[in-house]
């Protein structure tokens, strides 16, 4: 699809030979005629995709003419309202009471197993009581890794033999939680490419098995995607909402936004909820997404 409001003789974002792309050049140099075409080339850079570049760029062309904007720095103001507002609603965080599983989903080198942990630590500070369930049992260091996890974090760790059923571990680790009044459980999966059926098969049945207590625990699954790879993002998210389905996103690697706009595509496409950020290594390295933040450090970029 075309982006409205380009010149045909501009460089397209990959074409630009600048170090990168910057919002608050549009303050000083950009004229309030050329302002449309600029800000497009800045989504663009940003990773936002030309589908959602265009639905946003057609938002504030309605915007500009309702409220009838006159100069820069309101357009751009106007623009960062249209980012924040493009989310669903925040996170229900989960409360004392009311047991929940979460599965998260993902493809290998997402970061899923870190992110567990921060998860961990994150609603265990806040008072909830956590255990996890090691189900990806393909890899014996998977399962090394969360148990060290959980023993810096004081988490149980359920977990089986190398090459275990997945799905049993998933039942043994809800059981658990209800037997212990467990706040929340959170499932560690085998990282797989979104492609490969069998995997994907074997998600559905985790998902299935823990649906059998969906009268006593809320199910929810996180997909976990890496920042960096920018709109291959879109394909992973599509795929495992058609399988499994998505209730939530979680974004790893976000030390920089430069490529953050794949979450614009992400939302304009399925309309999923992100409900986490996550960079470094820390266990501490986690916050709840915020789209009015959000749209705030990407403009500001």
């Amino acid at each position: 699809m075309n982006i409205p409001f380009f010149s045909k003789n501009r460089n397209r974002p990959s074409e630009d030979k600048s170090t990168g792309f910057s919002w608050k050049k549009l303050f000083f140099r950009a004229s309030f005629e050329s302002f449309m075409d600029e800000a497009g080339q800045n989504l663009l850079a940003a990773d936002a995709g030309p589908e959602a570049a265009a639905a946003i760029l057609e938002q504030l062309k309605f915007r500009i003419k309702e409220q009838k904007l006159r100069d820069v720095p309101a357009a751009l103001l106007g623009l960062q309202n249209i980012i924040a507002g493009m989310f669903p609603g925040e996170l229900a965080v989960p409360v004392k009471g009311h047991p929940e599983v979460w599965i998260v989903l993902g493809v290998n080198g997402a970061g899923k197993t870190s992110s567990i942990a921060k998860l961990g630590n994150f609603f265990q500070s806040r008072g909830l009581s956590v255990i996890f369930g090691a189900a990806d049992t393909f890899r014996a260091a998977a399962t090394e890794q969360l148990a060290i996890w959980g023993e810096r974090l004081n988490i149980p760790v359920i977990k089986q033999q190398e090459g275990a059923d997945p799905a049993s571990v998933v039942f043994d680790s809800v059981q658990s939680a209800l037997a212990r009044n467990i706040d929340l459980t959170i499932i560690d999966t085998a990282g797989r490419l979104q492609n490969k059926d069998h995997l994907m098969q074997q998600l559905e049945k985790i998902c299935r098995i823990s649906d059998r207590f969906s009268d006593r625990m809320t199910r929810r699954n996180l997909l976990v995607l890496d920042a960096t790879i920018g709109q291959n993002n879109i394909e992973q998210a599509k795929i495992f909402r058609e399988r499994v389905g998505v209730h939530g996103i979680l974004l790893t690697k976000t030390d920089t936004l430069a490529r953050g706009g794949t979450l614009l595509s992400i939302s304009q496409a399925f309309n999923l909820p992100v409900w986490f950020t996550a960079c470094g290594e820390k266990t501490g390295d986690l916050k709840i997404f915020s789209g009015r933040e959000y749209a705030e450090s990407l403009i500001s970029g």
